[in-house]
C-alpha cells in the first residue's frame, strides 16, 4: 500500500491513545507505505510539521543559546508488525523528530530501513528519537495488550551513584474480556504511566507534538487507571462508559527538557476522577444517532475529590443522515 494525504492513526490498543502514534493531534498530510505477507508487515511515514515561530535551543547545538529562531520540522516513523502465531503479536516500532531554522529532509531519516539512532551516532545528525515495543496476546474471551515507549534510558555505571537525570518512559497495560460480568458485554481496565517530560527535548522544534497537541499520548507526568464497559445486548445500539482515575503534574509538551529530576508526578499534581459516556444509534431510515457526555472532577488531592474540587462538563450531540444512490 502507498499513501499520500492526510488521515488519522493510532499505533496503539483499541480505544486508547498509542504512545507513539495516536489520533490524538489534529491529523497531517504525510507519505510512506506499508507491505506485508502472512508474518511480518512493514510501514513507514514521513513528513514535514509546522513550523515552531519561536524556537530555542537551550543547548546552542542548532540555534545559539539565549537566542530564538523560526524552525522548521520534520518527522519520521517506521514500525515492524510481527506474527508469532494467531494468539500472540507484537511490533517494533521508532520515530524521529528533528529540524532547525535552516534544515531540510535528510536521506538517513527518509530512508525506510535505516537504523536512525546510528544515523544521528556516525554522522552527527541532530534529533529526538523514540523507540517503542508493543505486544498483544489472547485467548478465548481475553486479550492483554501492551505498549512500552522508550524516550531516554539514563545508565549510570558507577558503583554506588545515583542518576542525575530522570529515565523518560511510558507504559500502558490492557486488560479485556468478553462476557465477563454479563452475556454479550466487553469489560476492560487500562493502566498508563508517562514518566516526567517524556516527548520533550532541549530544542523545543524536536518536542512530539503537533501544533501544540501530542503525537503520542496527550501528556507526560501521568498515571491513570481507567475501567471500561459495553453492552453489545442491542444491535442497534454502540454504547461505552468509561470511568478513569488518574494524577497528572503541571508539565506541558511544549516545555523545554531542562535536566531537573523531581518527584512522579512533577510539580502542582491534580488529581481527577473522568467520566465518558458515548451512544450511537442506528435507525432503519439512513439516520444515525450520537450522544456524548463527558464529566470531569478534579482537585489537588484525592481525598478532596469528593467534597473540595473542581469540575467540568461536555455535551456532543450528532445527527447524520446517509444518502443512498
Amino acid at each position: 500500500e502507498i499513501f499520500g494525504g492526510k488521515a488519522l492513526r493510532n499505533f496503539g490498543a483499541l480505544n486508547e491513545y498509542g504512545l507513539l502514534f495516536s489520533n490524538n493531534p489534529y491529523s497531517f498530510d504525510h507519505y510512506g507505505f506499508s507491505s506485508n505477507n502472512k508474518k511480518i508487515k512493514h510501514s513507514f511515514y514521513c513528513t514535514r510539521l509546522n513550523d515552531i515561530q519561536e524556537g530555542q535551543d537551550i543547548q546552542g547545538v542548532v540555534i545559539p543559546e539565549g537566542e530564538e529562531a523560526i524552525s522548521k520540522r520534520y518527522f519520521s516513523i517506521q514500525r515492524l508488525d510481527f506474527k508469532v502465531s494467531n494468539n500472540f503479536q507484537g511490533a517494533l516500532s521508532a520515530a524521529t523528530i528533528y529540524g532547525g531554522p535552516n534544515q531540510g529532509f535528510v536521506a538517513d531519516f527518509i530512508n525506510p530501513i535505516s537504523l536512525h539512532y546510528l544515523s544521528q551516532r556516525n554522522n552527527g545528525i541532530q534529533m529526538n528519537n523514540f523507540y517503542e515495543l508493543s505486544l498483544f496476546y489472547k485467548t478465548n474471551n481475553s486479550s492483554i495488550y501492551l505498549n512500552f515507549l522508550i524516550d531516554d534510558i539514563i545508565v549510570n555505571n558507577e558503583p554506588g551513584a545515583t542518576d542525575e537525570y530522570d529515565n523518560r518512559f511510558g507504559l500502558i497495560i490492557k486488560f479485556s474480556s468478553s462476557d465477563l460480568i454479563a452475556d454479550k458485554t466487553l469489560f476492560s481496565v487500562r493502566y498508563a504511566k508517562i514518566w516526567n517530560e517524556t516527548y520533550l527535548s532541549y530544542r523545543n522544534f524536536e518536542n512530539y507534538i503537533f501544533f501544540s497537541k501530542g503525537i503520542g499520548f496527550p501528556f507526560n507526568g501521568f498515571e491513570g487507571l481507567k475501567f471500561s464497559f459495553s453492552s453489545f445486548n442491542y444491535k442497534k445500539l454502540l454504547n461505552n462508559v468509561e470511568l478513569e482515575l488518574y494524577r497528572k503534574g503541571d508539565n506541558d509538551l511544549s516545555d523545554l527538557f531542562f535536566d531537573e529530576p523531581s518527584p512522579f508526578p512533577s510539580g502542582e499534581v491534580e488529581y481527577g476522577l473522568s467520566l465518558l459516556i458515548d451512544l450511537l444509534y442506528f435507525s432503519n431510515n439512513n439516520i444515525d444517532l450520537s450522544y456524548s457526555y463527558s464529566y470531569n472532577r478534579f482537585s489537588d488531592s484525592f481525598k478532596n475529590l469528593s467534597e473540595d474540587f473542581n469540575s467540568n462538563s461536555f455535551y456532543k450531540f450528532k445527527l447524520v443522515y446517509n444518502f443512498q444512490y
